[in-house]
């Protein structure tokens, strides 16, 4: 039997795998949302967690870097709010000065930012989109917001939803609104972010849908496996049957069962190992979620039915 090397780095087990990692598997999601937003609508990716937004969202901005877009991230659980009512300017600040920093924009901002303290939260962003970021730039812009559940658990972040529809209502009467666009990534739904339909973006827009990896999408990570080809695509057909191509999940399996050695029966091994052993929710930040996806699969063999008993 072919044996395999120690080559588990080539996996991503841990945070979002880079865009330029031979490891990252494109998913009709990348093509689906990469086309959303050269037709400028706004789109959301709002999914479960360990699922590959993060990911996903980087590989976005390398592909619209490279037609000549530009981007920026926030990241809504780097800016720190009490949920007080007098958070609300320095949270919505907090947001503007990520832009900025992410566009390289040459503005006094907080200046600006001031000169606008008798409007509304919402309506000073919708002008801060306007006056700040399309005045400075040329090209299209895209805003991710990621991590967008931290909005849910304070009041006034709902105001930032309405901003975002401000700003596409006004493409009607000014045609350089359609050069910014907005994506939404997080664990939350259109509902709880912005319930008032009459004010939310989401009803504008598309949702893009995160599939698991298919049987056939895992085997683009067989030069992971220093093995012939057979033997690695057998490796990940005992990975798929445990995980039916959960993303995080087949990466974080097929790592262990590169560094263990590599032989079919480390599969299950490493599953007992890192997800059901005693003492494994202490070491695995999101055993909890996972412990719901592998209780929630089919495993069709014997040694897989006994292995999830132990859950």
């Amino acid at each position: 039997m072919a044996s395999v090397m120690n080559t588990g780095d080539f996996f991503v087990a841990a945070g979002p795998v880079q865009p330029d990692r031979h490891c990252y598997i494109e998913r009709d999601s990348d093509e689906a949302l990469c086309q959303t937003i050269r037709d400028q609508r706004f789109c959301y990716v709002l999914s479960a967690k360990a699922t590959g937004k993060s990911s996903l969202m980087g590989r976005t901005i390398r592909t619209l870097r490279a037609e000549g877009q530009i981007a920026a991230v926030v990241d809504l659980s780097q800016i720190g709010a009490r949920g007080e009512s007098e958070e609300s300017g320095r949270w919505y600040y907090s947001i503007a000065y990520r832009i900025v920093r992410e566009l390289r924009l040459k503005v006094e901002l907080q200046t600006w930012w001031q000169k606008k303290s008798a409007i509304m939260s919402d309506q000073r962003l919708a002008e801060f989109f306007w006056e700040v970021v399309l005045t400075n730039t040329t090209a299209p812009v895209t805003i991710f917001i990621d991590e967008v559940e931290r909005a849910v658990e304070l009041p006034f972040a709902k105001q930032l939803f309405t901003a975002i529809h401000s700003c596409y209502n006004s493409r009607t009467t000014e045609p350089d609104f359609g050069r910014l666009n907005f994506v939404v990534l997080g664990v939350a739904t259109p509902q709880q972010l912005a319930p008032d339909r009459s004010i939310s973006p989401f009803d504008l827009g598309t949702s893009i849908e995160l599939e698991d990896f298919t049987q056939e999408q895992t085997y683009r990570l067989a030069p992971g496996f220093a093995s012939d080809k057979d033997h690695a695509h057998a490796l990940l057909d005992a990975i798929y049957r445990w995980v039916s191509g959960q993303p995080y999940l087949t990466q974080k399996i097929a790592r262990g069962v590169v560094r263990r050695g590599g032989r079919p029966e480390d599969v299950n091994l490493v599953v007992r190992e890192r997800f059901l052993a005693q003492g494994a929710r202490s070491e695995e930040p999101l055993l909890n979620h996972i412990r719901a996806l592998l209780s929630g699969r089919a495993p069709r063999n014997r040694q897989a039915l006994i292995l999830l008993g132990k859950l």
